[in-house]
């Protein structure tokens, strides 16, 4: 009761406790709810970049319906799947699918069937429309025994004709537009010749994809029961499974309804994205626990906004104390009233601020679109959220206690506070914490003790700060007074009430340091992070616009255009070709793998390319066929077994085209066709292999007999067309079990060999660059595992390249990890020396304007995989995480800033009021109105000062320990490149002088205010 009177006489000074407490609480339940929204924007927007394959829940059934009729088999089938995907939750609508459509769909397979006379890939899907895209006829209708309209969707080989049992008809042609239905490859026979050609290593050919639209119809005709077949129900993953307190028990049900349907028959399968929404998971949940940061970061300058106006109460507190303890009351009763008032006060602004921030958070998420009772449900007033509210409001009640009551302990001269013995234990806490090493995205994924640690380290860091600028007001204020002896007396004034009276302007100047110190790490944090989008995105594409291949299509990216082709697109644009290997280093397995970069120096820094280009640009060396040639012949001469001829000809586009000459005996003249992409190129190498038939000797090896052919062959001069091409195999040497052997005699070489099928053999022109090592940079981690001579043996496969380490590099572009970098055509040379093809650039690096992107969209790029630096810094940015984070650092940022401002004013309208009996003793003394004004202002702006200075301090260290602690990036992943401070310096400098000026400003209206209205002749007049 004596509390509650308390506080309802003094309600002023303890509302604006409360409503410290109470914006803490707010910040607080805000950062929850906000990090469950981050996460599942997150979670949506990575569910949204699965593909569409995959993204879906898929029942299958393979195998051979029953005996009797096929109709017979097929609905308890149906039910099963049906049942199963009804058991995961309620299904949105799956990509492609129609709006409204009843769900699940079904797709029937038979791949390679025989159907009149014809092997062909049939299908049937329901909605089939939904999946292809008709360019010729009508869509196709029932399929029966007697008539089965079908789609022709691609594909080459005979159609099948019109038999007894099963009539196919062709109704119309179309394309698919998704692999979901079928997985289907690509059509090929859309392509053009070259692109046919240079896709034709990677895949076998397509025979006609037919499709039904009645998948009951053909998945009942009796002629195709007894034919192998693959059935799939394709269901949307439901939409609860994306959200981050439900992916757990997605998992969970999609492994029982499994269970389920291997119990009914062991051909039943079920894929779901359970991984793939894991992986998702965990990114999402690091971006929420990094809003912890702002958070705790938030919930300390709160409190120590609301541990501001408690030291305000202390004299009130002080003088009720003397009262009660006059009265007769004990000590402990009179500590059990403070507490009471202390409770009050904290569970009071505590619930007010949780339930106004349960408020927030339903706005947040209905605006982002997120479901607000799950976000409130699983965060604000979940059983965590709840304990924390507990646990902040007892933490806000304990520490308004101690500013109330904490009794002093004098050691010698030195006066010891319980915030001192506290600023020691933060001190240990925090070496603890930062000795146990950063916290990575990974930590912050597994939860733990990370997000702790995470909340609490601003915190911590501005306590310490606070503190330890507080002790060091008084002595900086002593020096400051003897510094100033021979200054206006007002000045020495200002000084020596701060150093005579500590306690308030200690705790003024703590509480502006850690707003001051908070704001501007926010903004510091922010702008490290920001800046850091822009890093991670050059990191990942070293280039304005990287080709590729495409892995849906396979087409080399040299096949659909040139570097010549693409430079001609605009003025201004550059293009590499890069090759991208992955190599063993010195044979030590997966362990010792590194990235191998192929980059021309011509794209590279100009201090790169000095150390890697050693002698003049590597050109390509061979025999050059005519544009107009058809017919290649190879005059040889064989003495010894049989040989398998194949000739190697390097393509004006840069690609490989193997032509076989078929086998050489004797004095027998192996020839071939040369087809359209080998005419104009160069004719650069001969390969030497085993014949399917002939002799074959066994020799004793390694790993038992192998097969060998050995002899001498003499080559003449190739003939195109009847004529000679110019001086024929001349310089030409062996690689392999193949040497050069014997005088030459005109145009005639001759050459030894030892063929096995253990390595490659083939005949190719000496090269600039044969006996020399390429030159590389590597990153410090393989650059170690050279020998002292800088050399290093990389393996892939079956050969090895000797390469020598001339410089290293922190990191490589596009490369996470392990890397080395070497001039493109220097190491394009070498591997094609011995392998021909396998230096064949996969990408190529484009730099040009941004309008750029829709030239190398059209055809025939389209075929290539386009990957933008701009529009991945765009996406990197629009990621909900970084979104969130950003923001709430730039507002936590100003509310520090304002919240400084706020209590520089609060603690000077205090002073006016506490005060009173120093002020009218300086009155009595001669100071005037004007004088004491100025004493005022003073005495204020020494603390903004300090506290401005103090909060630069620990701004710094907190922005340099939180970087170095907290290894992730604005989107919660663990950051490539590594994290470095980034700091905006004119955004922070603009900071610090509005901070400044603001400051300025707020003093001088609450001083100009002061000792206005007084009674003619209460002071002594100035000058008298």
């Amino acid at each position: 009761m004596l509390a509650a009177l308390r506080l309802r006489r003094r309600g002023g000074a303890a509302a604006v406790a409360a409503v410290g407490i109470a914006a803490g609480a707010c910040a607080l339940a805000v950062t929850l709810g906000g990090a469950a929204v981050v996460q599942e924007r997150s979670l949506a927007r990575a569910v949204e970049r699965i593909p569409a394959a995959e993204r879906l829940v898929r029942v299958t059934w393979a195998g051979v319906p029953p005996l009797g009729s096929p109709s017979a088999g097929l609905p308890p089938l149906d039910a099963a799947a049906r049942e199963a995907l009804s058991g995961l939750g309620p299904a949105g609508q799956p990509g492609g699918a129609a709006r409204g459509e009843v769900l699940p769909r079904r797709a029937l397979i038979l791949r390679r069937t025989r159907v009149g006379g014809a092997l062909v890939d049939l299908v049937a899907a329901d909605g089939l429309d939904g999946w292809i895209r008709l360019t010729a006829g009508r869509l196709p209708a029932t399929c029966r025994a007697q008539r089965c309209e079908v789609l022709w969707l691609g594909g080459r080989g005979a159609l099948p004709a019109a038999t007894r049992g099963l009539t196919v008809v062709i109704v119309g042609r179309g394309t698919l537009t998704s692999s979901v239905p079928f997985g289907a490859d690509i059509d090929r026979a859309a392509l053009s010749p070259e692109l046919q050609a240079a896709t034709g290593y990677h895949q076998p050919t397509q025979p006609p994809l037919l499709a039904a639209g009645d998948f009951d119809g053909l998945a009942t005709v009796p002629e195709l029961t007894p034919i192998y077949r693959s059935i799939a129900w394709l269901g949307a993953l439901p939409a609860a499974a994306a959200r981050p307190w439900s992916v757990g028990r997605f998992a969970a049900a999609a492994a029982r309804a499994r269970g389920r349907l291997q119990a009914r028959s062991s051909l039943f399968g079920l894929a779901a994205p359970v991984e793939e929404l894991a992986a998702a998971h965990a990114v999402s949940r690091t971006a929420g626990r990094r809003l912890l940061l702002v958070g705790g970061q938030a919930a300390a300058l709160l409190l120590a906004f609301a541990l501001l106006a408690a030291v305000g109460l202390r004299r009130d507190a002080d003088a009720a104390r003397r009262r009660l303890l006059w009265s007769g009351a004990r000590p402990w009763q009179s500590l059990a009233s403070t507490a009471a008032e202390a409770g009050a006060i904290a569970v009071a602004g505590g619930a007010a601020g949780w339930g106004v921030g349960a408020g927030v958070v339903a706005l947040v998420a209905g605006g982002a679109g997120a479901p607000a009772g799950g976000v409130l449900a699983h965060a604000v007033v979940s059983g965590d959220g709840i304990a924390v509210a507990v646990v902040a409001a007892a933490a806000a009640a304990l520490l308004l206690l101690v500013a109330l009551r904490a009794p002093r302990v004098r050691l010698g001269d030195l006066v010891v506070t319980p915030l001192d013995v506290a600023a020691v234990g933060a001190v240990a806490v925090l070496a603890v914490a930062l000795a146990r090493g950063g916290t990575g995205a990974a930590e912050l994924a597994r939860g733990g003790g990370a997000g702790a640690l995470v909340a609490l380290l601003p915190g911590l860091i501005a306590f310490v700060g606070a503190v330890v600028c507080g002790r060091l007001l008084a002595p900086g204020l002593r020096l400051l007074e003897r510094r100033s002896r021979g200054a206006a007396p007002t000045l020495r004034l200002a000084a020596l009430s701060l150093v005579r009276a500590p306690g308030r302007g200690a705790v003024t100047v703590g509480v502006l340091v850690a707003a001051v110190g908070l704001g501007l790490f926010a903004l510091a944090y922010r702008s490290t992070l920001d800046r850091h989008l822009a890093a991670e995105a050059r990191q990942q594409v070293p280039a304005d616009y990287v080709l590729a291949e495409d892995l849906s299509r396979l087409v080399p990216p040299l096949a659909a255009a040139t570097p010549a082709s693409l430079a001609a697109l605009a003025p201004g644009v550059s293009a590499a070709p890069v090759l991208r290997l992955t190599a063993d280093v010195n044979g030590t397995g997966a362990q010792g793998q590194a990235t191998l970069l192929g980059v021309p120096v011509e794209a590279l820094p100009a201090a790169q390319a000095r150390l890697l280009r050693q002698g003049p640009a590597p050109l390509p060396r061979g025999l050059r066929i005519p544009a107009a040639a058809r017919h290649l012949v190879l005059p040889v001469r064989l003495a010894g077994d049989p040989l398998r001829l194949e000739a190697v000809v390097r393509t004006t586009a840069g690609l490989f085209v193997r032509i076989p000459l078929g086998d050489a005996r004797g004095a027998r003249q192996p020839s071939a066709a040369l087809p359209a992409e080998a005419r104009g190129g160069l004719l650069v190498a001969l390969t030497l292999d085993l014949t399917t038939r002939g002799t074959r000797r066994g020799v004793p090896g390694a790993d038992g007999p192998t097969e060998r052919a050995a002899g001498t062959l003499r080559l003449g001069a190739p003939l195109v067309d009847g004529r000679p091409l110019a001086g024929g195999f001349s310089g030409w040497i062996g690689r392999g079990d193949a040497v050069a052997r014997g005088p030459r005699v005109g145009p005639v070489a001759g050459f030894a060999y030892s063929v096995g099928n253990d390595a490659a053999t083939l005949l190719r022109p000496r090269l600039p660059g044969d006996g020399r090592e390429v030159p590389v940079l590597a990153t410090p981690a393989v650059a170690q595992l050279a020998d002292d001579s800088g050399l290093l043996s990389l393996g892939f496969g079956d050969r090895d390249l000797a390469v020598r380490v001339v410089g290293t590099v922190a990191r490589l572009g596009s490369v996470d990890g392990a890397a080395l970098l070497a001039d493109g055509p220097t190491l394009s040379a070498a591997l094609d020396g011995d392998q021909p093809g396998t230096g064949v650039p996969q990408e190529i690096w484009v730099s040009g304007p941004a309008g750029l992107e829709a030239a190398l969209q059209r055809s025939p790029l389209d075929l290539l995989q386009l990957t933008s630096r701009a529009a991945l810094e765009r996406g990197l940015r629009s990621e909900p995480a970084a979104r969130g984070t950003l923001i709430a650092l730039a507002a936590a940022g100003l509310a520090g800033l304002l919240l400084a401002l706020l209590a520089l004013g609060s603690a000077l309208l205090s002073d006016l009021r506490d005060e009173r009996g120093e002020l009218f003793d300086l009155e009595a003394q001669g100071l005037g109105p004007r004088r004491l004004r100025a004493h005022l202002r003073l005495r204020s702006l020494l603390v903004a000062a300090a506290g401005l200075l103090g909060g630069l301090l620990v701004a710094a260290v907190l922005a340099t320990l939180v970087v170095r602690t907290v290894a992730a990036t604005a989107g919660g992943l663990a950051p490539q490149p590594p994290l470095g401070l980034g700091l905006a310096w004119p955004e922070l400098a603009g900071a610090v002088a509005a901070f400044a000026v603001a400051s300025l400003l707020v003093v001088q209206l609450t001083a100009r205010r002061a000792f206005r209205g007084e009674a003619p002749g209460r002071v002594v007049e100035e000058g008298a």
